[in-house]
Parts: C-alpha cells; structure tokens; sequence
C-alpha cells in the first residue's frame, strides 16, 4: 500500500542528516518510521516487495536502507524483520552509472527485496523504517567527493514525498487463505 493515504495530497516529509550521524563508529542512524493500521487477518506473503520513494535532497550522495518488519507490539522486542534492501543514489540508474544528484527537484528511487516468504499474524502491523545509513561501513561525507579524498562533509535536507503527484509506495507480494485449504493471490 501507500505510506500514507491519498488525503494528504500535498503530504511532504523533511528530514536533516547531519554529518556527526554519519560517523563510521555510530550504531544508529536517523530513520523515518511508518507503521501500518492493525492487519483484520493473516496475511502470507511470497515473492519480492517493490518499493518506489519520491525523495529530492540537497546533497548530491545518499545512501538508504530499507527495512520491513514485522510488529506485535510497543517495545523493540516486539519486532520480526522481514525483509531489507538498500540504494545508494548516485547509482539509481545502473551500478556502473555514476549519477549525482543535481538539483532538488524530485527523483523517484526504486527498490526490490530479495523473494522471501513471511506470515504477518492477525491484529500485528507492517513497519518501514528508512535508514540514512552508511553503506558497506564507509562513511559517506554528503558531498560527493570520493569516499578516500573527502575535504569536508556536510548536512543533507532530504524530503520525502507522499503524495498523488508523487506517490512513494510499498507493494507487497500478498497472498491470503480464501478458505480453508486454499490460498488465492492477491492482485
């Protein structure tokens, strides 16, 4: 589904990342979190989750993790992960493809998990936590100067979109017991 509901036409998220969160010796990083609304029935899922994010950013390099979870309750420990992924920006388009963001207009960023299958229990939610994270453990200055040359770093004013212009998005390879015994995919 949609990270949020379509009401919110002009529904904008901004997030700063300073460069102190970027330091190769911390454990956590900054995240946007969105939990879905309590799950009626179970629901099995089987395949690949697609993940399209609107986002524009005044830095030219950003790297995101993607995590699905699982929650049955409040407390950390009442997560399951399901599933991750993870972009590094300037590499959108094709791995070999060096392309730095320019300007602050905004870009789409799409994501496959790996095929997993999972069984989210009745009454449990689904969460999303993006992560502006390191990747591979290197630090990632915000600049785009070269990970061994960097001079200085900087912040980065990132916004996510949720909107119909552009709808950042989740799309789930569910399927559900239609009744006992058989299973139907859902479109």
């Amino acid at each position: 589904g949609q990270l949020s509901s379509e009401t919110s036409a002009a529904r904008q998220l901004n997030w700063e990342i300073f460069p102190e969160t970027m330091s190769a010796f911390r454990k956590e990083y900054p995240e946007l979190v969105f939990l879905s609304e309590p799950f009626n029935h179970e629901v099995y899922l089987g395949g690949k989750a697609l993940i399209d994010l609107w986002i524009s950013a005044t830095s030219p390099v950003l790297d995101f993790f993607v995590y699905l979870y699982e929650r049955s309750g409040p407390g950390e420990e009442d997560v399951q992960l399901i599933n991750r992924d993870s972009i590094r920006v300037k590499y959108r388009n094709a791995p070999s493809e060096e392309e730095l963001l320019v300007d602050e207009n905004p870009i789409k960023l799409e994501m496959e998990t790996y095929n997993f299958v999972y069984n989210i229990k009745a009454g449990n939610r689904l969460e999303l936590r993006l992560v502006n994270a390191r990747p591979w453990g290197l630090e990632n200055p915000l600049t785009g100067e070269p990970l061994q040359a960097q001079t200085h770093w900087s912040t980065a004013h990132v916004s996510l979109y949720i909107n119909s212009q552009y709808p950042s998005k989740i799309v789930l390879p569910a399927v559900i017991h239609q009744k006992k015994g058989t299973i139907k995919r859902l479109p």
